[in-house]
């Protein structure tokens, strides 16, 4: 006991049968096994447990003992990042990823007969664990379906990596993906074109993001910067807000944003508040950096 292992076979249990190789500790080692007699090693009981009248036990509000392992693992409704983390006596736990923040919870099919409220993000107890209407089972969580509702790309068919999130909370094809039979699931602001209507792409006015999502572009109405594409800027000092270029952008005319033209490089630069001289050299000094950088 507390000598360095790699599995349960490196471990002596010659005198104590429930000694096991603890590997939920970045460093393992052998320790006595949720269940069993620590008389002898009152502060060697596997991690999230302690001796408690002899006996290793796991924490009860927040781990449950596992059989099979002996370790005390998550149980329902406790964070997670992988479904190993899990406790595993009620058949068919899962680690919920398709949420922001995963918990262990009741994967497909699983027994809820006694744990109605465990059952996995967007399913329903009916003594199992069924998805709702628009998911479909994926390695025992359910994932929504083409045109199903989300908050995250997590929540997609993650077996078609053509499908995200998108804007409108819809699990669609983002820009770029194939949309032969599926013309109406593009992300929101794009549309099944291409010479044979095959490919998702950004409707007119709108560009794709990182996320080949289609954000607003020139001239389309924002609250937020993030509602513009990831080049453009919301034109707050604008009457009525629109996306448009920033300082430094290139652009062409009435492109850039309130209190900026478009200079010659072409490119959006702030009003100078000066002298017309003041702007006369200042318009040479530009062209001047203009040519250098054209020919350079």
């Amino acid at each position: 006991i507390g000598t360095t292992c790699a599995s349960d076979g490196d471990c002596n249990t010659s005198t104590n049968a429930n000694i096991v190789c603890d590997l939920t500790l970045s460093a393992p080692v052998c320790k006595v096994g949720a269940g069993g007699d620590c008389t002898n090693n009152q502060n060697d009981c596997v991690s999230n447990s302690a001796c408690s009248t002899n006996v290793c036990t796991c924490t009860t509000t927040t781990h449950s003992a596992d059989t099979s392992t002996k370790y005390c693992k998550k149980a329902l409704g406790q964070s997670c990042t992988a479904t190993s983390e899990c406790e595993s006596n009620i058949a068919g736990t899962v680690c919920d990823t398709t949420i922001d923040s995963p918990v262990c919870k009741l994967g497909d099919s699983a027994d809820c007969s006694s744990v109605s409220t465990h059952c996995m993000s967007h399913s329903i107890c009916n003594s199992t664990c069924d998805c709702d209407t628009g998911y479909t089972a994926v390695n025992n969580l359910c994932i929504g379906d083409l045109g199903s509702t989300c908050t995250a790309t997590a929540e997609c068919d993650v077996t078609n990596t053509d499908v995200v999130c998108d804007t409108a909370g819809k699990c669609n094809l983002k820009v770029g993906g194939i949309c032969t039979g599926n013309t109406d699931k593009c992300v929101a602001n794009a549309a099944c074109t291409g010479t044979t209507n095959t490919v998702c792409e950004c409707s007119s006015g709108y560009l794709a993001d990182a996320a080949t999502l289609c954000q607003q572009g020139i001239d389309k109405s924002c609250d937020t910067h993030s509602d513009c594409a990831a080049t453009l800027v919301c034109d707050m000092a604008a009457s009525t807000k629109t996306c448009k270029k920033g300082d430094g952008q290139a652009c062409t005319a009435d492109q850039c944003m309130t209190n900026a033209e478009c200079s010659t490089c072409p490119s959006c630069e702030c009003s100078a508040a000066s002298s017309e001289a003041g702007t006369a050299v200042l318009s040479s000094l530009m062209l001047a950096f203009c040519l250098l950088i054209s020919v350079v």
